[in-house]
């Protein structure tokens, strides 16, 4: 089996959905990789044993990445393996080198923001690297982009995100968030660049049912960079996340006040503890999540409030942050269906998957949208 997609962390909590999306397209080849390749043959064995295979690679060991690159020369190479806090370019780099696509579903500002630092190489290559095709800021980008379409102008972006608490919890999503959890975050206040504090910022949203009343608190996210970017003159950016119990994230909470106030240098460190603790409460709460979009501006002089919700059940909601992947790569690799992708270079992933490609890629699960508009009075 050559060519097709090769999946690093595939058999891991997103990396599991990702490579089952790309096992949907029955002349696709998958190949699953991951240090314990009994795990990677256990999930191929569930999937397409004749178009998917198990690999043991490691995405710290380089040279066993090259030998594999260049015996079996996947066209596309997607990093599933986090955190990317503090993480260099040397995979996408790799890939390029051996004429492979490489995308990432990494939500880490600067690791996002900085791959444009590869778009000269990229395109030498004639290669696409993307990062952070995943839900942010993949997804959310698509949304705005949506809603936009009926407005003149755009003033604010409030986004937030709140999974059920049955859904898959990997260790390195917990210290991604624990990297900032008390510590100033960049944000867009109105009129100039702002910042605020990890997990501070408390609000109660209300989602669509089953959903209901979610806590949300302040996230550092890859918007706050690129759609500021991407739509000059933007005043308010806003990002948040929540935890559905409210034990959790009001505990945690508190102690991103501790680390503001420099009792505790870091969470990280607590990373595993506290995902151990979370998981003690894994019986309780629900396996329903869901995500909105509000964006304010102008049409025709009047302000207005458009309003975007998704909202997923039956635990379908960890395939959302990786349909961008599965999108991506299917189109890179010609599969019937998707439009060819013919775009080279590195950069965001932001305006490369419509909104209509996540949710045609999301057929058959438990996942709707809901979008509304609100009129702003003077």
């Amino acid at each position: 089996m050559s060519g097709g997609v090769l999946v690093l962390g595939g058999y891991g909590a997103f990396g599991t959905r990702l490579s089952t999306l790309l096992a949907r397209s029955p002349d696709l080849p998958v190949f699953i990789a991951g240090r314990r390749l009994q795990a990677a043959e256990s999930l191929a064995k569930k999937l397409r044993p004749a178009a998917v295979q198990a690999v043991a690679l490691d995405r710290d060991a380089p040279d066993t990445i090259a030998a594999f690159l260049r015996e079996q020369r996947p066209r596309v190479v997607i990093d599933a393996v986090g955190p990317f806090q503090g993480r260099d370019y040397r995979l996408p780099e790799l890939a390029a080198m051996h004429g492979a696509h490489s995308l990432d579903l990494a939500d880490d500002r600067n690791y996002v923001a900085g791959i444009t630092s590869l778009n000269a190489r990229a395109q030498a290559r004639d290669v696409l690297i993307v990062s952070g095709a995943s839900t942010v800021p993949a997804l959310t980008g698509a949304v705005v982009d949506r809603l936009l379409e009926q407005l003149d102008s755009l003033e604010s972006i409030d986004i937030g995100l709140s999974p059920g608490n049955k859904s898959p919890r990997g260790l390195s999503t917990v210290r991604s968030v624990m990297s900032y959890c008390g510590k100033a975050i960049p944000a867009v206040a109105r009129a100039h660049l702002a910042t605020r504090r990890g997990w501070g910022g408390l609000v109660l949203h209300r989602y669509p049912a089953p959903v209901g009343r979610r806590w949300l608190s302040n996230v550092d996210l890859p918007e706050s960079a690129l759609l500021r970017e991407r739509y000059p003159g933007i005043e308010s950016i806003e990002t948040r996340a929540g935890l559905e119990l409210s034990v959790l994230h009001l505990g945690l909470s508190f102690l991103s006040v501790l680390v503001a106030r420099g009792l505790i240098k870091s969470l990280v460190p607590w990373s595993r503890t506290l995902k151990f603790a979370a998981g003690t409460l894994g019986g309780l709460g629900s396996d329903a999540g869901a995500m909105h979009v509000v964006v304010e501006g102008t049409r025709a002089g009047v302000k207005f409030r458009r309003h975007w919700a998704i909202v997923a059940e039956q635990d379908h909601g960890p395939y959302i942050p990786v349909t961008a992947a599965s999108v991506l790569a299917k189109r890179l690799c010609r599969v019937a269906g998707y439009a060819p992708l013919n775009a080279r270079g590195a950069q965001p992933c932001v305006g490369l998957v419509g909104l209509d490609d996540f949710m045609r890629e999301l057929d058959g699960f438990a996942i709707r949208t809901v979008m509304h508009d609100e009129r702003i009075a003077d």
